[in-house]
């Protein structure tokens, strides 16, 4: 088995409880850069983004009903993830914080993958997902440029504000917070266009292997859309 350091955060987890499953996948760039969703069986979504402090994730889960912040960190071989609900000022309230166990699911060694996949020729490959693809929530802008040539660009932006209130409600100012990220690097990619690998080499020489899959709603396939790690992507 591949060993892990304690940041290494990437990788699929779940949670079984009361007849339950909570699925948490996450992705963890090299800029320190945490992303990822939170889905039930029973159709709840949300999606999380922020950042690598330390040992620990922290950052921001929303979803259509609102957003709470998130702290995750290892314990053993499982992830706590807290969830903690903002107060007046819109400011972390731990005493309303609520704590889930997940356990990482490991997949099938990587040579094994690749055998698995029914794969493309890498020509066919490249020519249908070159190009520049997006990644839009409430908060952040994700763009990613693959070239036909194997060159890989990255670039993210992120803002986030609130509001200060006083004891009675009434708002005494603002804040708000933006972050620019810039990566670049080499790909290449394998599979066939309705799933498979993209594994990215950064200038640093760390390898990353993102995993796509076709957006398929009400038997429908979208073949400009890919969900890449978990997170749904347009192509331009």
């Amino acid at each position: 088995m591949e060993s892990r350091t304690a940041s290494d955060f990437s990788g699929s987890y779940t949670l079984e409880a009361q007849g339950i499953i909570l699925t948490l996948i996450l992705s963890h760039d090299a800029q320190r850069k945490i992303s990822g969703s939170l889905a039930s069986a029973r159709g709840m979504q949300f999606q999380l983004d922020g950042r690598v402090e330390g040992d620990a994730a922290v950052g921001a889960c929303y979803g259509e009903t609102g957003s709470v912040y998130f702290e995750a960190y290892f314990t053993g071989n499982q992830l706590l993830l807290a969830l903690i609900e903002p107060d007046a000022n819109n400011m972390p309230d731990y005493n309303r914080e609520r704590q889930l166990t997940f356990t990482r699911q490991e997949g099938v060694p990587k040579s094994q993958e690749i055998q698995d996949l029914d794969e493309t020729p890498v020509s066919d490959l490249i020519q249908h997902f070159a190009g520049t693809w997006v990644n839009y929530t409430r908060n952040t802008e994700t763009k990613i440029i693959l070239t036909p040539d194997g060159d890989y660009f990255e670039s993210y932006e992120a803002g986030y504000s609130g509001q200060f209130h006083d004891q009675y409600g009434i708002q005494t100012g603002g804040w708000g917070t933006a972050r620019q990220d810039q990566n670049r690097g080499r790909w290449t990619i394998r599979g066939d266009q309705e799933h498979g690998q993209v594994v990215i080499t950064f200038r640093d020489r760390r390898e990353v292997v993102v995993e796509y899959q076709v957006h398929i709603e009400k038997g429908k396939t979208y073949w400009r859309e890919y969900w890449f790690n978990g997170e749904l992507y347009g192509k331009q």
